[in-house]
């Protein structure tokens, strides 16, 4: 959450995606196989509520 109240605050709600690749996707809980940002992803927060810990968002386009 305080990386994306930084991303709201500081770079327009615009924040580069996280792509996370699972072990096995069966698990329960997952765990993570690795992890990479995304160079071509880029999305912008339409609403953010800290207090629940949830957000929206959608592609950035331009």
């Amino acid at each position: 959450m305080k990386n994306l109240e930084w991303a709201r605050d500081h770079c327009d709600g615009r924040f580069r995606v996280i792509v996370g690749i699972a072990k096995d996707r069966n698990a329960r809980p997952r765990a993570i196989k690795e992890c990479f940002p995304s160079d071509k992803l880029v999305m912008k927060l339409t609403h953010l509520d800290t207090l629940i810990g949830a957000f929206t968002a959608e592609a950035a386009t331009d």
